[in-house]
């Protein structure tokens, strides 16, 4: 009787401690235990201590989160608010991955896992080569999954494009694709096998649009044939699009690398004169790169 008596007393003290702990130290998030605490004597805080372990290995960063990929967006930045001597300072996330605190650069992480990891690849790839683990295992668990979505939405892209011709979806299917060869997600000889499907699926493009003017794609054109170093397609392309959009400052930003390719650099100074002489209207990108040769 006095056993009995002892222990109802031991599970009143750990009910209130674990009461009082959940109050004021903690909050477990998972399903609510403190039922099973108050009713099953000291299972119930055992429960209680394997929840709130859980929770904690939630927060800080633990391996089993669940990651999956959110819609393909732009973007390259995020800024994270702290407070300190009662101010409000905004630090770059980058520089916030930087910090010697792994609390800090787990919790970081989780945030990009949450809210869309596709807006921050740029991030991802630095994170991969940090020195703390568990950020390289979600960096990299994160760009696997974006770019297998990637890759999947590209097999449907290419499924349907062999049923169905049409000048619209090509388009789509070409801006898509530019999307994921920018991404940063490829590298070595597979980014060379999608631009060469890129350089293909546009002659496919301007040969439906059955017309002598092959619209602002050509721009898309010319920039794969320069990076893939087809300078003769390239230089066809470039006096198309000077007579097409003879005043669009990428023509001459496009006209910089093509004389960059062939080596002609008597060209590309008569090039800048002329955009002098002009006047071409130049965008604040445009006057820095104008700048840059001035």
């Amino acid at each position: 009787m006095i056993l009995v008596m002892i222990l109802i007393l031991l599970h009143i003290v750990v009910c209130i401690v674990v009461t009082f702990h959940r109050k004021h130290v903690a909050t477990v998030r998972r399903e609510n235990v403190m039922p099973l605490v108050y009713a099953v004597p000291f299972f119930g805080a055992v429960c209680y201590g394997v929840r709130l372990y859980e929770d904690r290995r939630h927060r800080l960063g633990g391996r089993d989160t669940d990651m999956k990929p959110k819609d393909i967006m732009k973007g390259r930045y995020q800024r994270i608010q702290v407070e300190e001597n009662e101010q409000e300072q905004v630090v770059p996330l980058e520089e916030a991955l930087l910090v010697n605190d792994a609390k800090v650069r787990h919790s970081l992480m989780l945030d990009i896992l949450h809210k869309n990891p596709n807006e921050y690849i740029a991030i991802l790839q630095k994170a991969r080569n940090s020195d703390d683990t568990e950020v390289t295992h979600y960096a990299t668990t994160m760009m696997m999954e974006i770019q297998t979505e990637y890759e999947k939405k590209l097999q449907q892209y290419e499924k349907t494009y062999k049923e169905h011709k049409d000048e619209a979806f090509l388009r789509e299917f070409i801006l898509f694709l530019q999307e994921f060869i920018d991404s940063g997600l490829l590298s070595g000889n597979i980014v060379t096998v999608y631009r060469k499907r890129l350089g293909s699926l546009l002659t496919d493009y301007f040969a439906l649009r059955g017309s002598n003017k092959k619209g602002r794609l050509i721009f898309t054109a010319i920039e794969n044939d320069l990076i893939l170093e087809n300078n003769e397609e390239a230089g066809e392309l470039l006096q198309q699009a000077a007579l097409e959009y003879p005043a669009d400052e990428r023509l001459y930003m496009l006209y910089e690398h093509y004389y960059d390719n062939i080596r002609d650099y008597a060209s590309f100074q008569n090039m800048l004169d002329t955009i002098r002489k002009n006047g071409i209207y130049l965008s604040h990108e445009g006057k820095e790169w104008l700048s840059f040769w001035n």
